[in-house]
């Protein structure tokens, strides 16, 4: 209802884990790109960027132990990802999240990718008019 208060609509998808790369590829889907090759691209993006990511991991999971699991189909994908997702895709993150928060992850410059986050376990896209 927030969402269509602002003129919106979401778009569902089904979740399984892999919803915010459902999402994600809705949103970039006049780049011809799906979930799946946004998961394996990310998780190569990050291994080959490690510089920039390091920070996000520590002697509990290291950057190449967290891109080895990411890269499987339907391990929910977290806020670690983030910033490869936007760096790749030249995106900004812009989450909605219920009670009118909104979280955004990337260059102010770059174009927006409106997501929804319901719930603490699933992403959806929203669309405007």
């Amino acid at each position: 209802e927030e969402i269509e208060n602002i003129g919106g609509f979401v778009r569902n998808n089904r979740d399984q884990g892999n919803c915010l790369f459902y999402a994600i590829a809705d949103q970039l889907q006049h780049l011809g790109v799906n979930a799946a090759n946004i998961r394996r691209d990310v998780c190569e993006y990050l291994l080959s960027h490690q510089n920039l990511y390091i920070d996000f991991f520590d002697e509990e999971q290291s950057i190449q132990d967290y891109a080895a699991e990411m890269s499987n189909d339907g391990v929910y994908g977290d806020g670690r990802i983030f910033g490869p997702i936007c760096d790749l895709f030249h995106i900004r993150l812009r989450i909605r999240m219920i009670g009118n928060v909104i979280m955004e992850h990337g260059r102010e410059t770059d174009p927006i990718v409106d997501l929804g986050y319901i719930g603490r376990i699933h992403y959806v896209s929203v669309r405007f008019q």
